[in-house]
């Protein structure tokens, strides 16, 4: 009997094609983010491939997204072109990143944060949602 290989959890972050076929049709949390603002800026915090953020790009709204992997980033940008998006990614580190805008919507979709395995990482990346979103009123 052949045996199976395991892919390690980080590494199916680094084959795109891979991560798409495991989520690139899950769709249940459009509606939780995008029902949370209709216009204005987004920052997608590991975007991946782009599934969210091509979906809130095609609700009319502006954005942004982030990710630490480049082949993700690859996709994602090419994905988004294809279907005629102007959407600006970022490779950053959601622990440590630093822009030069505020955002309305700040989103994490998926599993993303528990990539997060301490409480330092969590709050470094908490710290800079909070420094990003734009603040009511």
């Amino acid at each position: 009997m052949k045996e199976k290989t395991a892919i390690n959890i980080t590494q199916e972050y680094q084959h795109p094609g891979l991560y798409d076929c495991e989520y690139g049709n899950f769709t249940e949390d459009f509606d939780i983010f995008s029902n949370y603002s209709n216009s204005g800026g987004v920052l997608d915090l590991a975007c991946g491939t782009g599934r969210l953020t091509i979906e809130l790009a095609k609700r009319g709204l502006e954005c942004v997204g982030i990710d630490k992997s480049a082949s993700m980033l690859s996709m994602a940008q090419a994905k988004s072109k294809a279907l005629g998006f102007d959407i600006f990614y970022l490779q950053e580190d959601i622990r440590k990143f630093q822009l030069e805008q505020k955002f309305d919507l700040i989103t994490m979709a998926g599993n993303s944060f528990q990539a997060l395995l301490n409480e330092s990482d969590q709050r470094s990346c908490l710290a800079c949602v909070s420094w990003h979103l734009k603040r009511c009123g």
